[in-house]
């Protein structure tokens, strides 16, 4: 046995979850000794509870549905520590049974970072201010008030940067910061901050990887002596009536022992472009580094915390500073995390906007100038957890002359509680977002200037789809078998959500153009053949069969909502994709034709394949140079193909842009339009298709550049 097995009794096994704090189990020296090399089994459910330890479903982590397997801890030798007499502590990864890491392990994902950043060249230095309230009261007894009426440690007001602080808080930051000198946590500075009982600690500039676990343990340490002490620690972002409290983190980048932000007069090219890349990834980053319901309260013009996605050369009240003209301190500060966020995930998102920047060269907009002031045009950070469901929305434009923001977390509780949600506990973000999921379809009902103001800028992207009887589905229950459902494949929505988009099923009693004014896309998807009444076809081919009872035959309601939809998406400048059928309804719907059925040939139209699948190498499709599909697909692409028509003549407008070999008109586009059909199912290819991923980012751009659809100017009449 080791000299460590027997000079210590035991060993902390210690690692996040999503939620940000330590997590983990004891082991004896001897268990610690053998597994260290194979890791430490651990439930994977830790990736499914929230802060209250409940189970919250719809985690984007698979494998505990249904399930619970183990993963395993394998810890990090160099992290090991004396965390007290008898007991040492050691952090360290989360890895699946296949050698592979767990892909939402926080640690795992900014070590990943970090590896894309030596690739380039560089090395990054980072360091975090840490702000925390302390309150008289120990734990228990503040969980017994309910968390209400606490006294502040050291005194009823705040007092930045004042010595003559009482001794209690002076003991309990004494007391801190002799453990974290203990357990080897490099830290330069602390101070009282300006909201009663708060304090500000910094640590010291060091790897991203081990800032991420002096971060987590600092927490760590700051929690165990608060209980010592017979007083509580707060780490929301803002738990008083006072100033919110945040993690600003500092980042410099440097290569061949160089700080390759600094530049003499201003921000170097390099800082430029990490700027750049950190604005452009805010409104997404804004669910990762403000994770809980609370975070958002933090957020309120003129008292400290950025309400802009917005950078200037030392302005303290934008999001990311920059401070220049030093050789060793030119840095940038990311201001905008609470402190109640991930230590690690804090930092990824910090390290792939910075990424993000350099290696797409994205130069900032003009550096803010006035402190304080939010200008008319500029883009707010969220006050409302809508803004970016699920962390890929935009928030939306500060109108001029506009005040301080009125949204608060209480509005969004009461557009919930008359859905059945009661209330929701500050749990983490995944509680966050499954409340959000439940309240979706009532955004939709309220008046769009109470959208404008919610602010919910992550784009609705409508899906069409089928109607028919239940009876038509094996095993239907007969009592309900003449009602009917509507619905639409599930892959559309799936793609359509992974590529950032809020997918939303088109009923056909959803009015076209009204529905069109909160609809940032439509996708017309795929199904039975267009009524030849609509085009000019032969209707003899039409049976006398209901719709409804076989989803397979024509369907006029379909064909006439789909092509007023159309319509009215494209005279409002909306991103349209028809897929399959849904091409040809684009043509359709702008007074084009088709052939009624494509005869056999050397390419296969109508394929026998299952779904999903890439298609058959005889199905290769080129695109037209400089199209919208040449830019997506290249020249050209193999696809599957399950149609039997096809464009014949080309509606107003409507250009080919795709075909096969054989001349079927495999895409259409209308130029100066975003409008893309394609006869192919990109939502069941097996590969990444970016059909589905382009409609999103159109939808994306549109709202980044245009008012909501319903608020557009219009020319006099």
């Amino acid at each position: 046995m080791s000299e460590l097995a027997h000079a210590r009794k035991a060993v902390r096994l210690e690692a996040t979850n999503h939620e940000g704090s330590l997590l983990g189990k004891n082991v004896s020296s001897t268990k610690f000794e053998a597994g260290k090399e194979a890791g430490f089994a651990f439930a994977d459910i830790l990736f499914a509870i929230d802060l209250n330890n409940e189970i919250v479903l719809g985690d984007a982590f698979p494998d505990w549905r249904g399930n619970i397997y183990d993963i395993q801890m394998v810890p990090d030798m160099s992290t090991l520590v004396e965390w007290k007499p008898g007991l040492d502590s050691v952090i360290g990864d989360y890895w699946l049974k296949d050698g592979t890491p767990v892909p939402i392990c926080p640690r795992n994902l900014v070590r990943k970072l970090v590896a894309r950043l030596a690739d380039l060249g560089y090395a990054a230095t980072v360091a975090v201010e840490i702000e925390a309230t302390l309150f008289e009261e120990s734990v228990q007894e503040a969980r017994a008030r309910g968390y209400r009426d606490l006294t502040p440690l050291g005194g009823s007001t705040g007092a930045t940067y004042h010595l003559a602080r009482s001794g209690d808080w002076v003991a309990y930051m004494e007391a801190v910061v002799e453990r974290l000198d203990q357990v080897g946590i490099g830290w330069e500075a602390w101070t009282d901050e300006a909201a009663p009982g708060q304090t500000e600690l910094n640590l010291a500039p060091t790897d991203p990887i081990r800032l991420g676990d002096s971060w987590a343990r600092t927490r760590q340490v700051m929690r165990e002596v608060a209980h010592e002490l017979g007083h509580t620690v707060s780490f929301m972002a803002k738990p008083t009536a006072g100033f919110g409290q945040g993690a600003h983190i500092n980042v410099s980048l440097q290569s061949d022992g160089v700080n390759r932000f600094f530049a003499e007069d201003a921000p170097s090219e390099l800082m430029r472009h990490a700027v750049g890349g950190l604005l452009a990834t805010m409104p997404g980053a804004t669910s990762v580094v403000m994770p809980q319901i609370t975070s958002y309260r933090r957020l309120v013009d003129l008292t400290g915390p950025p309400t802009t996605v917005s950078w200037g050369v030392n302005n303290k009240t934008a999001a990311v500073r920059a401070i220049t003209g030093h050789p060793k301190y030119s840095r940038l500060e990311y201001r905008l995390p609470g402190a109640d966020v991930n230590p690690y995930f804090a930092l990824a998102v910090v390290l792939a906007g910075v990424l993000a920047g350099i290696e797409r060269r994205i130069e900032p907009p003009r550096a803010g100038q006035r402190h304080g002031l939010v200008p008319a045009g500029q883009l707010r950070s969220p006050a409302d957890p809508r803004h970016h469901v699920e962390g890929r929305g935009r928030p939306r434009r500060r109108p001029a002359a506009a005040g301080v923001p009125r949204r608060r977390v209480r509005g969004l509780l009461g557009r919930l509680a008359p859905m059945g949600v009661d209330g929701v506990p500050h749990q983490g973000w995944r509680s966050v977002r499954r409340a959000l999921r439940v309240g979706v379809p009532a955004i939709l009902r309220v008046p769009v200037s109470a959208r404008e103001e919610a602010g919910v800028m992550r784009p609705l992207i409508g899906i069409t789809g089928r109607r028919f009887q239940l009876s038509v589905l094996n095993g239907a229950d007969p009592r309900y078998g003449d009602r009917c459902i509507d619905t639409s494949m599930s892959d559309f929505a799936t793609r359509i959500a992974e590529a950032g988009g809020l997918p939303v099923h088109l009923s056909y009693d959803t009015d076209a153009p009204a529905v069109c004014d909160w609809l940032s896309g439509v996708v017309i998807t795929g199904g039975q053949d267009v009524h030849p009444g609509r085009w000019g076809g032969d209707t003899s081919v039409v049976r006398d069969i209901d719709p409804r009872t076989n989803p397979m035959v024509h369907d006029a309601e379909r064909d006439a909502y789909e092509i007023a939809l159309v319509r009215a998406a494209i005279e409002r400048g909306i991103p349209v994709l028809g897929v399959c059928r849904g091409l040809q309804v684009l043509n359709v719907a702008l007074g084009g034709t088709l052939v009624p059925h494509l005869p056999d040939g050397p390419v296969s139209h109508l394929s026998a394949e299952i779904a999903p699948t890439d298609g058959t190498v005889d199905h290769l499709v080129t695109f037209t140079p400089g199209s919208i599909a040449a830019d997506l697909f290249g020249k050209d692409a193999t696809t599957n193909s399950w149609h039997h028509q096809a464009v014949d003549r080309c509606g107003v407008g409507v250009v080919v842009t795709g075909r096969t070999d054989d001349g079927v008109v495999e895409s259409i586009e209308v130029p100066g339009r975003p409008v893309l059909g394609v006869q192919w199912h990109p939502e069941w290819m097996k590969s990444n298709d970016p059909a589905l991923t382009w409609v999103v980012e159109q939808a994306v751009r549109r709202l980044a550049s245009h008012e909501p659809a319903g608020q557009e100017q219009r020319s006099p009449q």
